[in-house]
């Protein structure tokens, strides 16, 4: 007998009437409060449990409950899944193959944190963005990977008990929110030059560590049906394409819990074909794991890496082509009446010179009847 009860409700009655499982299955255990756990595993007599300790843990509000206790021993945050992975390694099974992410995607996270034992199957090894169907091949749609580095240039802001600016928002005043207007900007330009590219908003996923960033950018991006969230709202979900703003930019190089390894790592992999990071480098370069992260993207020819200042110069070149093309169409569209009203002009001239040499032939034609009824 296997039963699984995602809720628990009735799983007592049902263990009871069956005689006890032989299988219990608990899957997501990696989201899993170990005492949650321990309910079922008690009905049965052996336990399978699937999941991935290195995305994030179970939301626990408190934080002194999620962290390590006085007493030394792990808080709520440490997960069943977690602590036996650690004491019987031998038992684990890890699934290697991925069927979600081109394979650049994937490996930064399988070198960083699984040692590189994720291979991407190859029906999705190599896929990309312009490989859609109505999606035009552009720089930033050829690409598996993007990174837009501020260079410090974009600050991050942060609530302040005096500024009363925000106050209507209940984001801006949570503890320690923060947000960025200039990686805001950044993001909605490039979510506005995949929209131009043919991909469907349903495809475009953003995604911000912070809910002070999450209101804004659903304040700047006008598309509703872009999907805008924290990384934990993300979790177990997929986009074609990821933009992430990690919007942490400051001169004490203060990353927050950007430092948490799972938390990018859901972030990245919920990529299907492109993952675009927006960061401040002069911040991020600090924290070791987030400088091997930087250093991947800089490093990898299949990226498309830009400084801030690389980013606004081909921004001005876009901006200079549209009004370029928007130029030349007026003028096609100028060209185009004037040769319209030219060929108009042809066809009266035309219409007139036919009309003129029938009415001479009709001249004609009486004249030459006239003279024979002369005659007669």
């Amino acid at each position: 007998n296997t039963g699984c009860d995602s809720k628990y409700l009735g799983l007592h009655r049902l263990a009871d009437e069956m005689g006890g499982f032989d299988v219990v299955i608990i899957d997501e255990a990696g989201q899993s409060l170990e005492a949650a756990c321990w309910i079922p595993i008690l009905l049965g007599q052996k336990v399978v449990l699937a999941g991935d300790h290195l995305q994030l843990p179970p939301t626990i509000l408190s934080r002194t409950a999620a962290g390590t206790q006085p007493n030394g021993l792990p808080g709520l945050e440490k997960t069943l899944f977690d602590r036996l992975i650690g004491h019987y390694p031998s038992n684990t099974r890890l699934l290697d193959t991925q069927y979600r992410m081109n394979a650049q995607i994937m490996n930064w996270s399988s070198n960083a944190l699984y040692d590189g034992r994720i291979v991407a199957h190859e029906s999705v090894s190599k896929h990309l963005l312009y490989t859609l169907p109505k999606v035009q091949a552009t720089p930033l749609t050829k690409v598996p990977l993007c990174f837009i580095d501020t260079c410090g240039e974009l600050n991050e802001q942060k609530y302040d008990d005096d500024d009363d600016s925000h106050h209507q928002s209940s984001a801006f005043v949570e503890l320690e929110s923060k947000w960025n207007e200039g990686e805001a900007e950044i993001i909605r330009n490039l979510v506005e030059e995949l929209i131009q590219s043919g991909v469907p908003e349903s495809d475009i996923g953003v995604i911000t560590p912070y809910n002070a960033q999450v209101e804004l950018l659903r304040s700047v991006i006008p598309y509703e049906n872009i999907e805008i969230g924290t990384v934990d709202g993300f979790q177990g979900r997929e986009k074609e394409a990821i933009l992430i703003s990690t919007v942490r930019s400051n001169s004490e190089g203060d990353v927050g819990f950007l430092s948490e390894r799972r938390r990018m790592n859901v972030a990245i992999t919920r990529a299907r074909r492109l993952v675009v990071v927006v960061c401040d480098s002069t911040t991020v370069y600090r924290d070791e794991f987030l400088s091997k992260m930087l250093e991947y993207f800089q490093t990898n020819i299949e990226c498309l890496y830009m400084t801030h200042s690389d980013y606004l110069t081909q921004l001005k070149h876009a901006e200079e082509d549209l009004e370029r093309e928007s130029a030349r169409k007026k003028q096609a569209a100028a060209d185009a009446m004037v040769k319209a009203q030219e060929d108009l002009k042809q066809l009266k001239e035309q219409n007139n010179n036919r009309k003129a040499k029938k009415e001479e032939k009709r001249a004609r034609v009486e004249a030459i009847e006239s003279s024979a009824r002369i005659e007669v």
